[in-house]
């Protein structure tokens, strides 16, 4: 596990979410696009986009640590319940990852499809649902 330089400490919350911190650490799980980032140190954040684990997971590491909440608690509470998703078992839903790899575990989420439907109905009708609005508009 290495340190993060300099440059990386200045990456925001938005810049981790946004995939675009501009870290390029390995992520304890694979899958990403690391292979194609530059060299750690080269871009300031906010400024490049990189589909990287290490963002994601450390925003679900920073959403945990800030609100003392599980994340899955959170999606069943605010999305899976109020959309009724028919689909939804939050015992399916497990961090996992390589801890020798880094400290910040993958946050998998398993949908199905027709769950997943709801989640783009509710982004089309700008986070409103049966006239109630789940997620600011914005």
């Amino acid at each position: 596990m290495s340190e993060l330089l300099p440059i990386e400490k200045k990456a925001t919350i938005k810049d981790i979410i946004s995939a675009k911190s501009g870290v390029y650490l390995n992520g304890s799980n694979g899958g990403d696009f690391r292979r194609y980032a530059p060299e750690r140190g080269s871009v300031n954040p906010g400024t490049h986009w990189l589909y990287s684990n290490w963002d994601f997971n450390v925003a679900g590491y920073i959403f945990e640590q800030e609100t003392n909440r599980s994340i899955y608690d959170e999606i069943e509470s605010q999305l899976a319940i109020p959309l009724q998703m028919q689909d939804w078992d939050k015992s399916l839903q497990r961090k996992s990852g390589n801890y020798e790899i880094s400290k910040f575990p993958a946050y998998h989420m398993w949908f199905s499809t027709r769950d997943m439907a709801r989640i783009g109905l509710l982004m089309l009708r700008k986070g409103k649902w049966n006239d109630k609005q789940i997620i600011p508009e914005t």
